[in-house]
C-alpha cells in the first residue's frame, strides 16, 4: 500500500505550536527618526516597551544611569539595551563628522555601562543591540559622516563584547542601508544598483525587518557576541 504524499499544510498542523517567549524588555536608546520607526516596529513585533534615553553627547555619565534607572523602573525590568544611530547628513563638515563619531560613541559607553551596572547589581544576563548605517563597514559614497559615525560605534561594539562577556552581557550590532520610509542619505550609485540587481532580495528593507532582526539579538538564547547582522539587503556579502 503506498502511504499518501503529506502536504505541508499538514506537517503544520501536526506540528506543535512554538513555544512562546516572553518579550524582552528594551531600554530604547536613540532620538532620531530611524529611532522613532524602529520604536514603532518593536512595540508592534510583541517588544515590551521602550523608554527614552538622555539626548546629551555627555551621556556617559549621571544623565544614562537616571536613563538606565528609568527604563527599567517603568519596563518592570530591563533585558536588553537597544543603541540607535540615525543616517547622518552627506554634506557634513569635517568637523561635524567628527564630533557626530564622538557623541556616538559617548552614548554607547554611558548607556552601556549604566545597564551593566544595572544587570550586575541584579545578577542577571543581558544583551546591548547597535543599530547603524552599513557604511560603518564598507564604506558608501556621500556617506562619510554615518560611515565615521558607524564605524566607531562597531569598533566599541566588539570591544564592550569582549569586555562583557565574563559577565553574561551579549553586545552585537545591526547595519542596515536602506530603510523605507527613511532618508538613509544617499541614493544608489551605478555599481550598487547593479549589484541589488544581481543579489539583492528585491525588496526594501523595513522597519519591521530591522526589528525582527534587533529581537532576535535581545531575546539571548543565541550564543552570539561581537557579531554583525547585515540587514541591507545584499549590499555586503
Amino acid at each position: 500500500m503506498v502511504n499518501a504524499a503529506v502536504t505541508p499544510a499538514a506537517l503544520r498542523a501536526a506540528s506543535p505550536a512554538p513555544l512562546a517567549t516572553p518579550a524582552p524588555r528594551l531600554w530604547l536608546h536613540g532620538d532620531g527618526p530611524l529611532s522613532g520607526l524602529l520604536a514603532e516596529a518593536l512595540c508592534a513585533a510583541g517588544a515590551a516597551g521602550h523608554a527614552p534615553a538622555p539626548q546629551a553627547g555627555a551621556g556617559a555619565g549621571a544623565d544614562a544611569e537616571t536613563a538606565c534607572a528609568t527604563a527599567a523602573g517603568a519596563l518592570d525590568g530591563l533585558d536588553a539595551l537597544v543603541c540607535v544611530a540615525d543616517p547622518l547628513p552627506a554634506a557634513a563638515t569635517a568637523d561635524a563628522i567628527v564630533a557626530a563619531a564622538l557623541v556616538a560613541t559617548q552614548r554607547l559607553l554611558g548607556s552601556a555601562k549604566a545597564a551593566t551596572g544595572h544587570w550586575t547589581r541584579a545578577r542577571t544576563p543581558g544583551s546591548i543591540v547597535v543599530v547603524c548605517d552599513i557604511a560603518g563597514l564598507c564604506g558608501r559614497e556621500g556617506l562619510a559622516a554615518s560611515a565615521a559615525a558607524s564605524g566607531a560605534l562597531l569598533g566599541m561594539a566588539r570591544s564592550l563584547a569582549k569586555e562583557l562577556g565574563r559577565r553574561q552581557i551579549a553586545v552585537n550590532a545591526v547595519c542596515h542601508g536602506f530603510v523605507a520610509g527613511l532618508d538613509t542619505g544617499s541614493a544608489l550609485n551605478g555599481a550598487e544598483q547593479r549589484l541589488f540587481g544581481a543579489m539583492g532580495l528585491g525588496k526594501p528593507v523595513t522597519a519591521a525587518m530591522l526589528a525582527a532582526d534587533v529581537l532576535f539579538l535581545a531575546g539571548g538564547g543565541h550564543g552570539l557576541t561581537g557579531q554583525v547582522l547585515h540587514a541591507d539587503d545584499g549590499l555586503v556579502i
